[in-house]
């Protein structure tokens, strides 16, 4: 008895393998709208300057950057009524100047996007992204951009 369940349920496992089967929908690529922010990096109310280089990816400090940059982003986009229920994309510091400059790469479902209504021009999207950015203030020290950064919409 047991045999025949075992060799039924490898048989709907291997068929559920093959692209397009009933149990597995075709695979689809996900495409993403994806943005970048550029600006001068702060710490709290101080301006950062990196004496070292933090160009190579794998530096310890520059991971610690990436993450909390990424995490003040999601906050500020979480304060716009449209954009705080797309959720979490991805994100990553593209790159870090060695003084206090640094480009912060997001991404987000598009299709999530397109269900809520965002505009996603350079002006629209791009205005509504800098005023929230610049507009958020920390609760604790925290790495964030600060006035005077610019968006640039990726995805066409």
């Amino acid at each position: 008895m047991w045999h025949s369940t075992f060799l039924f349920l490898t048989f709907i496992h291997l068929s559920s393998l093959v692209a397009g089967s009933i149990l597995i929908p075709p695979f689809h690529k996900t495409k993403y709208f994806e943005f970048d922010i550029e600006g001068i990096m702060y710490l709290g109310k101080t301006r950062v300057s990196w004496s070292e280089d933090l160009t190579k990816p794998w530096n310890s400090k520059r991971l610690l950057l990436s993450a909390t940059l990424c995490e003040a982003a999601w906050d500020a986009l979480k304060r716009d009524p449209l954009l705080r229920y797309v959720g979490k994309g991805t994100c990553i510091l593209e790159y870090v100047h060695k003084g206090d400059f640094g480009i912060l790469h997001m991404r987000l479902p598009l299709h999530v996007v397109q269900s809520y209504g965002v505009d996603q021009t350079e002006e629209g999207f791009g205005a509504k992204v800098k005023k929230l950015v610049e507009g958020y203030k920390p609760t604790r020290q925290q790495y964030h951009f600060g006035n005077g950064i610019r968006i640039n919409v990726l995805t066409k």
